[in-house]
């Protein structure tokens, strides 16, 4: 999800803006590599956890972990902030936070 939001963001945006240059690009290189940690290491383990507690099947909470990690939450993400949807994107735009300038042609 954080890589999407981070994808959709144009070069110049308060986020960039706030954490500076380096921490943008440790986020922009970082953020597939944490994304694959959670979903190798952490998804499985928090599954049978709470497989064990609910009484869910592992599989299926697997299954269902993955579903959101890798396919809704960036989906969602994606149609939030990309420009031919929500345009979300544009709270994060510099030039749109300093005025109140309508910017659609």
């Amino acid at each position: 999800v954080l890589f999407a939001f981070f994808r959709a963001l144009p070069a110049d945006n308060s986020v960039k803006n706030q954490i500076g240059e380096q921490m943008w690009l440790i986020a922009d290189y970082g953020l597939p590599i944490l994304s694959a940690i959670m979903n190798c290491l952490v998804l499985p383990r928090l599954a049978d956890a709470v497989s064990d507690y609910a009484g869910i099947p592992y599989n299926a909470l697997v299954t269902m972990g993955y579903t959101v990690s890798v396919w809704l939450a960036p989906a969602a993400a994606t149609v939030v902030m990309s420009e031919e949807c929500s345009q979300r994107w544009r709270l994060f735009w510099s030039p749109c936070r300093d005025s109140q300038t309508n910017l659609d042609a």
